[in-house]
Parts: structure tokens; sequence; C-alpha cells
């Protein structure tokens, strides 16, 4: 940095934004090119940047915003569909679920599903403060 002291934080910069970690003042500090976001998914990654970088100007990558905004944003239209549903299965079914014959694809979700609720090892990261 300009007064010789180390960036105790990493940062990339690129033409068009920055990523940077807390506690990096300088965003332009110690690169140029940026480096892709380890351990995220791209269409989560690609969904945050569009939401919350303006196009054409600067904006600022955190891994504590990006988890709030996906979460947010997922438990927010998560809730609303499931609002929707069951309101639309209230007013058309007689507030009982519509079904049929279980064939063979409905099987396969069903099972899919158990085996993936049964594995599953999901943590949920805490909301950023």
């Amino acid at each position: 940095m300009a007064s010789g002291l180390p960036c105790r934080g990493r940062s990339t910069g690129t033409a068009g934004g920055s990523r940077t970690t807390p506690r990096c003042p300088s965003p332009r500090a110690t690169s140029s090119t940026a480096r892709p976001a380890e351990g995220l998914r791209p269409d989560p990654l690609r969904y945050f940047l569009l939401r919350e970088i303006p196009i054409g100007q600067d904006g600022n990558f955190s891994h504590e915003g990006f988890l709030h905004r996906v979460n947010s944003d997922l438990a927010n239209d998560f809730g609303n569909l499931v609002q929707r549903t069951l309101t639309m299965i209230g007013n058309y079914f007689g507030a009982r679920s519509p079904t049929g014959p279980e064939t063979a694809e409905d099987a396969k979700v069903r099972t899919d599903f158990e085996e993936l609720k049964a594995a599953s090892s999901i943590s949920t990261a805490p909301a950023p403060q």
C-alpha cells in the first residue's frame, strides 16, 4: 500500500469492479485481475452479481453479503410460492391436494428426495450482523 504497510486482507480489482475481503481498505491495492470466487456455484454467484452490483459501476463482493442476498431472496421467493400454492389448493381443490396414481417418475422423485433428505448435511450459515 502507499504507506508501505501490508494489507491485512486480500483484494482483487477488475476494470468493472472489485472483490474485497474484510479488513482490506483498498480494493485495487494488490492486483488488477479477479480470481473466481472459491467454493461458489456459478448460478447463485451470477444472481448475486446481477442483483447487487449496478451495471457499468464498481461494486463490492463479500461472502457475508452473498449469503445474505441468496438466503433472504430464496426464503422470500420460496415462502411466496408456498403461500400461493396452498391458497390455490384451498380455493380450487377443496383444501385437498389433487391425487392420482403414482407413476414411475413420481416414485423416482419421491425416493430420490428421501435419500437426499437422509444424506443431507446442509448447515445454515448465521445471518450477517
